[in-house]
Parts: structure tokens; sequence; C-alpha cells
């Protein structure tokens, strides 16, 4: 056994009695070197699963040895596993000794301080909602899913406690606002993560799936359960106004509008039923005047005859549509379909205005005659798939700055606090 070193833990929250004695040795090696973390009880080394063996850089020998009174005769029956006394969570006397373990490793061995400020600023970029959360004595040297764990789980004891309260002081106050911020950034950071998925989506994605991951099919949402299914509603990839938008019918309802709907020269035997997703405003059954979204697809063609003739079957199902909805009192009608040069040509000779953006974006205002004589207007946009990403991506890169500056400017504020 090499000569060791040895420092007392003394954590009031393990054990009011009982110390922790840590034996160590840190030094450089020849080769890959190697390392061992163990309790001793009653002569024994049993070994202790504090972090990942990868976790400890190559050329050194690390020897961690935990020896108390907390530990005498509680291990298994097979010598080979600890077990604590009543009342003491392994995984607290866990958090505790990695700390202890990672401020010396951190001492004696310089790439340990690199890594851990690497660690740290990818933690800032992936979950800046949880800055301030994150144990810093450990990052680097616990496992990621573990230190994740506890800056979910510190943030959502915050949370719990804010909106527990009754009334809120003005510090209660202030941490309300950094709550509702740093919720917001996660809901942010998900919406990052729906156009990264809709980036890896080609031509050869069946429609549906397209569809699925704008409005969900096959399920049932209102308004009733806003924030719960914030997280399925994604029409916002079309337009930040459609997050409010959360009425999305059962798939019974569904094919009953989209057979209302369905064009003269669509027959029973086209492949299923035209490629379509709606999210309402609000549940167009009742007597309130509704808002509705519908999200078309169209079949990629270079021919300019079908795109324009594409274009004109929109105006026809919404035509349809408001018959068969007479509480809709606007249509937002979004056609995603190849536009090449002499489509895009055919619609500026049409008054579609064309759209700044990174993609191709054409919009147009119609009315569509209402048959109580009433005009419903009609706003439509013919998009490329590629305007769509491009344009969510804009805008929620930009929120996604603002936010994790926020965020890193308050852990900057409140560290050590």
């Amino acid at each position: 056994m090499p000569p060791m070193t040895k420092i007392t833990i003394q954590d009031d929250t393990l054990d009011a009695i009982s110390a922790i004695n840590m034996h160590y040795h840190v030094a450089p090696v020849s080769g890959k070197g190697n390392s061992l973390v163990a309790f001793s009880i009653d002569g024994r080394t049993i070994p202790a699963n504090l972090i990942p063996a990868s976790s400890f850089p190559p050329g050194y020998l690390c020897v961690f040895l935990f020896e108390s009174e907390l530990f005498h005769s509680n291990a298994d029956s097979s010598r080979q596993r600890l077990l604590l006394p009543e009342g003491t969570p392994e995984s607290h006397l866990f958090r505790v000794l990695r700390r202890e373990l990672g401020r010396v490793l951190a001492e004696n061995i310089p790439q340990i301080t690199d890594r851990n400020e690497k660690i740290k600023a990818k933690f800032e970029e992936q979950f800046p909602h949880l800055l301030g959360f994150f144990e810093d004595d450990t990052v680097g040297l616990i496992d990621r899913d573990d230190a994740l764990s506890v800056a979910q789980q510190r943030f959502f004891k915050e949370q719990k406690e804010i909106l527990q309260s009754e009334k809120l002081s003005d510090a209660s106050y202030e941490k309300s606002l950094e709550m509702s911020s740093r919720t917001l950034t996660e809901y942010i950071l998900y919406r990052d993560k729906i156009i990264s998925r809709m980036k890896e989506m080609t031509g050869g994605n069946a429609e549906s799936e397209i569809h699925n991951l704008i409005v969900p099919r096959f399920k049932e949402y209102s308004q009733s359960s806003m924030t719960s299914e914030i997280y399925q509603n994604n029409a916002w990839l079309l337009d930040d106004k459609f997050m409010v938008f959360r009425t999305i019918l059962s798939e019974k309802s569904m094919n009953a509008v989209i057979n209302a709907i369905r064009l003269d020269d669509e027959s029973v035997r086209d492949a299923g039923r035209p490629d379509i997703a709606m999210i309402f405003s609000a549940d167009p059954s009742d007597t309130t005047p509704v808002d509705v979204v519908v999200v078309e697809i169209k079949k990629k063609t270079d021919g300019e005859k079908d795109n324009v003739y594409a274009v004109n079957q929109l105006l026809d199902r919404a035509g349809k549509l408001v018959l068969h909805c007479p509480n809709i009192q606007r249509v937002w009608y979004y056609a995603i379909m190849h536009i090449n040069d002499a489509t895009a040509f055919r619609l500026r000779q049409f008054k579609w205005t064309p759209f700044f953006s990174k993609g191709k974006v054409y919009y147009q205002e119609f009315d569509t005659p209402h048959p109580d004589g009433r005009v419903i207007p009609t706003p439509t946009f013919v998009v490329s798939f590629d305007a769509i990403i491009a344009d969510a991506e804009g805008r929620n890169h930009t929120f996604l700055e603002i936010l994790r500056e926020g965020m890193k400017r308050y852990a900057d504020e409140h560290d050590g606090k």
C-alpha cells in the first residue's frame, strides 16, 4: 500500500457523532495508471462505486479508502457491499464522499480543473435553466446523469416552495420571476430539440411524420390542459402566435372534418385521406367563434401546372371547411410544398407577396364567403419546408440566447450565496 494522507470528514447531516476518515494517495505514474475507491470495514476493503473509473485521468495512481464507526459491522453477508444503518441514505453519503474526493483530485491533478471548466461550459450551453443548481465541487467527477438529477431536484424544490406560498414577500417575488425564467428556458430548449428533429427529416420521411411533429394525430387535446400539453403542440414552428391554440380534434371528429372538406377530384381510392393537420383556438363544436390553423403538405412536383392547381385547391378546401364548421371566424392556411423558380414566378404574377426568409414563403390574404353572408378572412401561406425550419430556428435562437445570458448572469451574481 502506498503512503496515504488522511483527512477527516465531519458532516452532521450524516452522523453527528461518527466522523469519516478518508485516506488517499494521488500520484503520477507511467502508463495508464490505476484507481481504487473502497470502504474499509472490519479490516476488509469493500469497493465503493462513488464515481466511474473513466473520471480518473490517465497517468495517475489514485487510491481512496474511507473508514468510520458508521460503517462498523455494516457489510452484507458476502462482505462485498456496505449496508448503512437506518436513517442514513446511501445517495446522500455518496454525494458527501464524492464532494471530498473531488476536492482532493482537483488539488492534485491540474487537468481536473481544466476539465471541470469545459464541463461547466457544456452545462451552461445545454442546461441554462439549471445554472446555479449544479454542485460545483463535483462537476466533472460524478456521473453526469446524477449531476443533472441533483440540479433538477433543487430546481423542482424551489418551484414547489414558490407555488405553495400563499403570499409572496419581496424576496419570494424575485424568486418567482427567476423560476418563471428558468421554466421558460426549459421550454425553449425543448423547442430547440424539435427543430433539430425536423432538420433531420427529408423528402424520404412520410408526410404523416412531418404532420405529427407539428400537430399530433390520433390524440385529442383541449384548452383546459394547456400547461401539460404545451409540449405536444408544435404549431409554433409556423408562427409563435399559434402557441395559444390548444384544441386538437379526436380522430373520429377529424375524420368527419376531412370527409367534409374532401374535394370532388379526390376519390376514395386516393392513398388514405388528404394529409392535413388542424389545430383550433377553442372547441369548434361550441358556439364561441374560433380560429383554425390548417397545415397541408403537397406532394413534391416540378410541374408548374400541378403546383398552381395545388394552390387553388387550398381555397376550395377553405370554403368547405367554413361550411362544415360555421363558427370559424378565421382560417390560417399553410401549404408546405416544393417551390421551384417557375412556381415562384407564377405566384408573383398572381400577386402573392414574398416574405423575407432563408427559404421561400409567399403570402396572400383571401376572403372565404360564409353561408350566412359573412366574410371569413383566410390568410394563406405557401411555404417551402426549409423555410419553416430556418424561420423557427431563428426565432427560437433569439429567445434562447436572451434567456441563457440571463440565467448565467443570475448564477454569477448569486454564486456562493
